[in-house]
């Protein structure tokens, strides 16, 4: 079911990167569980499993789980509501940009 949606990704025109970093993602989280198992038990023990994860990274996993729970309600099928997924808070980088001595140096 994941290459079917990964598919209808690909057919609604997003990026290969895209595709292949939601392919990485989802197969990592359903290698021992099934999408009719999900449940908000299962995502807080992904969670609390991958304390190697950056929260960016850890973001960027339950964006790509929401997505396809999305995709899974709009076909049909019974699974847990994606809303239910909270994602962490990504802290936005601060910029810093060069004065125009340091471009003319």
């Amino acid at each position: 079911m994941i290459e079917t949606f990964l598919n209808d990704l690909k057919m609604n025109n997003a990026s290969q990167g895209t595709i292949d970093h939601y392919r990485r993602y989802l197969h990592y989280i359903f290698t021992d569980l099934r999408i009719e198992d999900l449940s908000q038990d299962t995502v807080r023990k992904f969670k609390e499993s991958r304390p190697d994860l950056a929260s960016s990274t850890l973001a960027y996993y339950l964006i790509a789980l929401r997505s396809y729970l999305r995709w899974a309600i709009k076909n049909g099928y019974q699974v847990m509501n994606p809303e239910l997924i909270e994602v962490p808070k990504i802290k936005e980088h601060q910029r810093t940009f060069l004065t125009i001595k340091q471009v003319d140096d």
